[in-house]
């Protein structure tokens, strides 16, 4: 959802029984700069950035589709969203 921070994902993911790796400060939002490796979180360095984690992703494509991106579905997409790692 647009505007989530990490604390509250985080939080959501707790409720669940899952965990994110977060990708910098709790009030920053989701899609900073941090998921793209663009800052490091307080699990970084054994868990890899939250982008290196991505297991989807929901893209709008240049001309307007959405798509689901992952390993098997449309793979040089999410390759190229998880920065070729």
């Amino acid at each position: 959802e647009p505007g989530v921070t990490w604390a509250e994902l985080l939080e959501q993911a707790k409720q669940r029984g899952r965990f994110v790796v977060p990708g910098g400060a709790a009030a920053t939002g989701v899609a900073d700069p941090g998921v793209f490796g663009g800052s490091s979180g307080l699990f970084s360095r054994s868990l890899g950035s939250a982008m290196e984690n991505m297991q989807a992703a929901d893209l709008i494509l240049a001309n307007g589709t959405l798509v689901k991106v992952n390993e098997s579905s449309h793979a040089d997409l999410f390759w190229a969203l998880r920065g070729g790692s």
